[in-house]
């Protein structure tokens, strides 16, 4: 995330104290195993979310925590071929769908979230790894 991201998470964190916030793209991350690893929104542009998902839950050693906002007009569908067949989903319905065929045991809350131009809303996506 950029500069002004991490210092904004690390303002708003309540919980334990943050050591380093590594400033790096997911997929530039380094094979290091961290505390947590924490992820919003933008898990469509990964090219193979399976593998970003199982590499997620390899380096975290307490929990992996993805938000992702719900609905439009702030998340359109994304469009998912399955055997052949497209169909739109939810972006926080196919990442769940991802980690129920790589057998990641997770749990998925919805809330409302305030924005300036009205409510919204975001899945948080979280998990112990194995």
């Amino acid at each position: 995330p950029s500069a002004a991201m991490r210092a904004e998470f690390q303002r708003h964190w309540d919980g334990p104290d943050i050591l380093e916030v590594l400033p790096c793209k997911w997929k530039e991350a380094p094979e290091v195993r961290v505390d947590m690893v924490f992820g919003a929104n933008a898990f469509y542009r990964i090219n193979d979310i399976a593998a970003a998902l199982s590499k997620m839950n390899k380096l975290a050693q307490s929990r992996v925590a993805l938000v992702q906002t719900v609905g439009r007009p702030h998340a359109n569908p994304l469009t998912v071929t399955t055997d052949g067949v497209s169909r739109e989903r939810e972006r926080a319905d196919a990442l769940c769908d991802v980690l129920d065929e790589l057998h990641i045991y997770h749990r998925r809350r919805d809330y409302e979230v305030l924005r300036p131009d009205g409510p919204s809303k975001a899945a948080l996506i979280d998990w112990v790894p194995a």
